[in-house]
C-alpha cells in the first residue's frame, strides 16, 4: 500500500509539519486563541505560502469564518473572511482555480444557516486580496453538509440520505442545478483522484461505493461504479487525493466495542484495520 501521512482531528486547530525524511513531527504551533470555539480548519496551500481558514464562534447564533497566513517567515495575522450577526458561517472548503501557477485565486465553500435550513454558498478569493460577493452552491430543503469537491470544480455533499453534485462554471462563476446520484441512506462523500467514495447503510454494515463522475455537454456521467460491504457503522470518510492518491480511510464501530480505523484504497482491493480494546479511534485524515 502507498505511503501516506493519517491525521486526528484536534479540537483546536494546530499547524503541524511533518519532516518526512525524520519520520518525525516538528513541534506544535497554536494559529488561533483559545477565548473562542475555533473548528473545522482548511488549508489553502501554494507552495511555501499557506493560508488557514476556519470558523470561529462567537456566541450562541454567530460564527464568522476567519483565515490567516502561514508562511516560513511565520504566521500572519488573524482576517475575517466573513461576518453577520445572527448567522453561523461554518466548514470552509477551498477549490483552487488556478493551480500550479502561484496565484491566490479560489473558492472558498462553505456552509450557512441564513435561511430555514442549512445551505451551501461560495466566495472567491481574488489576486487583489479581495473576497467576492457570495453565490449560492445549493438552497435544497434540509441540511446540505459535508460539502467535498475535486480539482475540476464538481462538488459533492449530503442532503437527507442523498448524496448530489454541482458543476462549477469557471466562464459564469455559477454553479449547476444540484444533481443527486443516490438516494437511500447515503452519506459522507469525499472526492480522492480515483473518484467519488460515499458510505451507504446496509443493516449492520455498512457500503462503501466508489464512482467516477464528471460533468459533459450540460449531463452528468457515472460509471466505474464499485462497493464494499464493511461490517459496523462506518463515519468520517476521509481520502488522500491528489497526484498519486485514492487511499480512503474511515472510523467505523462494530458492536459495543471502541471505534477503530479501516483504511483502503478506494478500489477496495485491499484493507487494514486499527483498533484498541480500549480507547476509540476517531475523525481520522489524511494526506499524500
Amino acid at each position: 500500500m502507498k505511503a501516506f501521512i493519517l491525521l486526528v482531528t484536534l479540537t483546536v486547530p494546530l499547524f503541524l509539519s511533518a519532516q518526512i525524511s525524520l519520520e518525525e513531527w516538528s513541534a506544535i504551533s497554536p494559529v488561533t486563541d483559545s477565548s473562542h470555539h475555533n473548528r473545522n480548519a482548511c488549508l489553502f496551500g501554494q507552495y511555501s505560502n499557506n493560508l488557514l481558514f476556519w470558523d470561529q464562534e462567537l456566541n450562541s447564533t454567530t460564527t464568522q469564518l476567519c483565515f490567516r497566513e502561514i508562511t516560513n517567515m511565520g504566521i500572519g495575522a488573524e482576517q475575517i473572511a466573513l461576518y453577520q450577526t445572527g448567522v453561523k458561517f461554518t466548514h470552509p472548503k477551498i477549490h483552487d482555480l488556478s493551480p500550479y501557477t502561484g496565484q491566490r485565486n479560489f473558492l472558498v465553500m462553505y456552509q450557512t444557516d441564513e435561511g430555514n435550513d442549512i445551505d451551501l454558498k461560495s466566495i472567491t478569493y481574488q489576486t487583489d486580496g479581495s473576497f467576492s460577493a457570495p453565490v449560492p452552491i445549493s438552497s435544497l430543503p434540509g441540511d446540505d453538509i459535508n460539502l467535498t469537491s475535486n480539482d475540476y470544480g464538481t462538488m459533492a455533499w449530503e442532503n437527507n440520505g442523498k448524496i448530489w453534485v454541482s458543476q462549477y462554471l469557471t466562464q459564469t462563476h455559477t454553479f449547476t442545478i444540484p444533481y443527486a446520484i443516490d438516494s437511500a441512506g447515503a452519506y459522507s462523500p469525499a472526492f480522492s483522484v480515483s473518484g467519488l467514495t460515499y458510505l451507504k447503510a446496509n443493516g449492520d454494515s455498512t457500503f462503501a461505493i466508489s464512482v467516477n463522475i464528471y460533468f459533459d455537454a450540460n449531463a452528468w456521467v457515472i460509471n466505474n461504479v464499485k462497493d464494499k460491504s464493511i461490517l459496523g457503522k462506518g463515519s468520517a470518510l476521509s481520502t488522500a487525493g491528489s497526484f498519486s492518491g485514492g487511499s480512503i480511510c474511515l472510523q467505523n464501530k462494530v458492536g459495543s466495542s471502541p471505534s477503530g480505523l479501516i483504511i483502503s484504497d478506494s478500489w477496495f482491493y485491499g484493507m487494514e484495520y486499527m483498533n484498541s480494546p480500549v480507547y476509540n479511534y476517531s475523525q481520522p485524515a489524511m494526506s499524500d
